[in-house]
């Protein structure tokens, strides 16, 4: 069990970097001054940041279900009872964890709803 946990918490780190790289970058490489950098160059790279982003954005939100499935076989002891429904209520609205996974799990699910919008782009 101890390796789901790590390659989800890897999984998720590196979409996380991923999705916040990207908005770095075309902030502060690519820069906001039209002058200097064409706007064929912004035009590929928004282009190429949305795909990127929202492929990022689902990993976010499937290494968050994998890590929260993960940790509620853990805390129960048991692999089955990661599918149990009251289980994972039970961790998710019982502990601390749970509850700022369900944060979690809201953001992951908004930053793919930003990315999948038609406006956002």
């Amino acid at each position: 069990m101890a390796e789901v946990l790590i390659v989800s918490r890897l999984l998720q780190f590196a979409g996380v970097i991923v999705v916040f790289g990207c908005g770095a970058f075309r902030l502060y490489g690519l820069g906001v001054d039209t002058a200097t950098t064409s706007a064929y160059a912004l035009t590929t790279f928004d282009v190429w940041f949305w795909r990127v982003a929202t492929v990022g954005a689902i990993v976010v939100l499937l290494s968050a279900v994998g890590l929260m499935l993960a940790t509620t076989a853990n805390m129960a002891g048991s692999i089955a009872a990661a599918l149990d429904p009251d289980t994972i209520s039970k961790v998710l609205f019982g502990t601390s964890f749970g509850r700022v996974w369900c944060w979690h799990l809201v953001f992951a699910g908004l930053a793919i709803g930003i990315c999948l919008a038609p406006n956002a782009r």
